[in-house]
């Protein structure tokens, strides 16, 4: 399960646009992340401050020294996650078993109604 904050830090790296910090809890946190091509988040006001070229850093809530730092390569906006998954393949996005889990697991997270009110962000990203 997700549990999730962010917050922007300022750049401590000449050659890093822009941190993102986000926490999460996550079973097999690291594993989820070498096989993950995009993040899915509501693109919220949090998200919208997110850049090409970004880097998120992702901490495990368990474990707050266990983290995966990742560069944001392209932001993709869809009305919907149906929408998202007929673009995207649903199994670059985290792990589910088939596209009606994934829809599932996606709307544990975020209702409906947050799904239609700011749509969704498909963050793509590479391991750093």
């Amino acid at each position: 399960l997700y549990r999730l904050t962010s917050f922007h830090v300022p750049s401590l790296l000449p050659s890093v646009n822009k941190y993102i910090i986000i926490k999460m809890i996550f079973h097999k946190f690291g594993k989820v992340f070498k096989s993950k091509k995009f993040e899915l988040r509501l693109y919220d006001d949090r998200r919208k401050n997110i850049n090409l070229g970004d880097t998120i850093i992702f901490h495990n809530l368990n474990n707050l020294d266990d983290t995966i730092s990742v560069n944001v390569l392209a932001l993709l906006r869809y009305p919907s996650f149906a929408d998202l998954f007929a673009d995207i393949d649903y199994r670059l996005c985290g792990p589910a078993n088939s596209l009606e889990e994934k829809l599932e697991r996606v709307h544990t997270f975020y209702t409906t109604e947050q799904e239609k009110k700011f749509g969704i962000l498909a963050i793509k990203i590479q391991l750093l």
